[in-house]
């Protein structure tokens, strides 16, 4: 028995421990597997969501009626790009009533439509719509306009007409400028101009349209905080709340033009504290993140080692050196004379030295 158990328990694979590398299959999974087909060898078929066919190769029907490449990169009988190949017509029907109205004649050359059969106008004598015959020989010049029935979607034009739409913006590079209306920057602005300490000659105005409601500038943290800044007066108020009422939060920014007596601006203390409370370090606030040390504790940091330096040295308790270890002293052949001696202390395990 081994831990327990006879040879019979560890050759039944019901006991075996397996993980993730290695697992017991069954051979109904083998023959599963064994029948897919290697991703490799999809590169010989094409995918229905579409693709390239290999050059010369053909989508046959039946032995006379096929699609594939043409023999040329032309636009002629007899050099082309596309062939479709038919014993003796292509017809192209309309699914809305699943009615034939275009076939192509393969035989003849002929395009037959239910509204008109080009070839049967191909002499150059009636005055129709047929610029060529079918051997491209020329027949009419050009079309007549009488000849063309515009509608919604087809309309003649002038050169005129064209030359202002091709010097219009397409509508989606629009959405790459503000509307004079207003919007939002995504970048940085920058206004570049000879500016002016007067008003008219400032680069960026806010104005108001509504004397009521004064002009003023907005920087908000969404979900978080605003501080608006307005001019009231001849004076600068800074706001912080998000509220419509909240008139408390309305501050004026203090300069040299409104402070003084009856200002409401307290000049000589603050928060009733003369400036000598505030340079006293007794009265200074510390917490974990900041603390008044002596200049002793300094000296005493000072004369540390940074914990960072102490990766050049192999700790007492072992390590390993990655350069070159040398050991200059005067030796001896006794105990107490070798400069490298590895002791051991369990007497059951002695002192060794690994080449590995």
């Amino acid at each position: 028995m081994l831990d327990g158990f006879h040879a019979s328990y560890f050759t039944d694979a019901n006991n075996l421990v397996t993980n993730a590398n290695k697992r017991l299959v069954t051979d109904t999974q083998i023959a599963y597997w064994n029948g897919k087909v290697d991703r490799s060898e999809l590169s010989a078929y094409l995918p229905l969501t579409g693709g390239n066919m290999a050059y010369g190769a053909k989508i046959s029907f039946d032995p006379n009626s096929y699609i594939g490449y043409g023999n040329g990169d032309n636009a002629t009988t007899s050099a082309y790009n596309l062939e479709i190949a038919s014993w003796w017509g292509i017809g192209f029907k309309s699914t809305v009533d699943n009615t034939t109205r275009i076939v192509f004649d393969t035989r003849a050359g002929r395009v037959l439509s239910k509204a008109v059969r080009v070839s049967d106008f191909a002499d150059g004598t009636n005055a129709v719509p047929v610029i060529s015959d079918a051997n491209g020989n020329l027949v009419k010049s050009a079309f007549s306009a009488d000849w063309i029935n515009t509608n919604g979607n087809k309309r003649f034009v002038t050169d005129i007409q064209v030359g202002q739409w091709n010097n219009k913006v397409e509508r989606s590079e629009l959405g790459a400028y503000l509307p004079i209306s207003g919007g939002t920057l995504s970048g940085k602005l920058e206004i570049h101009g000879t500016y002016g300490t007067h008003w008219s000659e400032s680069k960026l105005v806010v104005l108001t349209t509504d004397n009521t409601k004064p002009p003023s500038i907005c920087f908000h943290t969404p979900n978080k905080s605003t501080i608006t800044i307005y001019e009231k007066e001849a004076d600068l108020f800074i706001r912080s709340d998000m509220s419509e009422a909240g008139a408390s939060v309305h501050k004026r920014v203090w300069s040299e033009n409104n402070h003084g007596i009856g200002s409401g601006l307290n000049a000589d203390l603050l928060d009733g504290f003369h400036a000598s409370y505030f340079t006293d370090a007794n009265n200074l606030i510390t917490n974990a993140n900041k603390r008044l040390v002596s200049d002793s504790q300094v000296a005493y940091w000072n004369g540390k080692v940074d914990s960072v330096a102490l990766s050049a040295y192999l700790p007492l308790t072992g390590g390993t050196i990655s350069g070159k270890l040398n050991i200059n002293a005067e030796g001896g052949t006794r105990l107490e004379e070798a400069k490298l001696c590895i002791n051991t202390t369990n007497t059951n395990k002695p002192p060794s030295i690994a080449f590995h």
